[in-house]
Order: structure tokens, then C-alpha cells, then sequence
């Protein structure tokens, strides 16, 4: 944390939130101002939240952008998928360090 604290904060505003570790161990969360509203406040409010969230969400999966990116992903061979996969885990793992 203390080495890559601005890639922290960014990882817990896009994700909502990351677990902070110590020897394998949660120590502490950072929360994204969205998600500690959301678990601040009553729980009319967190669904209303949440409801705009999954909208958005919807919205964006019916794009033009995510349809290519669909029809890419059902054309692919298994070669692309494998390369595909491999690229996803990577930046996975380079989020959580």
C-alpha cells in the first residue's frame, strides 16, 4: 500500500472496493465514496444505488462497442480465447499487487 497507494485508490473507485493484506491477512478495506455511501446509508437508499448501477450496466452491454467485443469473443478461435484468457489473468494479478 504504502508503494503503490495512488494504483490503490484507483483500484478501489473502479472496483468499489480492495482489501488491504498482511501476510495473507485483511488489515483493512478502501471503499470507494459510492460504496461507503451505499453502506452508510438506509437501505432503500443502497438498492436505489445499486438499481442505477445495474442499469448502467445494462446499457453499456447493449453498445455497439459490446456487441463487437461479443461477436469477437463467439468467433474466436480456441487459440485467440487461450491468448485472451492468459492477457486477463495477467492484468488480474497486476491489479492486486
Amino acid at each position: 500500500m504504502k508503494n503503490q497507494f495512488g494504483q490503490a485508490l484507483q483500484a478501489a473507485s473502479a472496483d468499489g472496493a480492495i482489501a488491504i493484506t498482511r501476510y495473507g491477512q485483511v488489515e483493512a478495506y478502501v471503499l470507494s465514496p459510492e460504496r461507503y455511501g451505499a453502506l452508510t446509508q438506509e437501505p432503500e437508499q443502497e438498492l436505489d444505488l445499486l438499481t442505477e448501477y445495474f442499469d448502467e450496466l445494462v446499457t453499456k452491454m447493449q453498445g455497439p462497442e459490446a456487441r463487437a467485443a461479443w461477436k469477437a469473443a463467439f468467433e474466436a478461435t480456441p487459440d485467440e480465447l487461450g491468448r485472451a484468457a492468459v492477457e486477463g489473468a495477467r492484468r488480474s494479478a497486476r491489479r492486486r499487487a
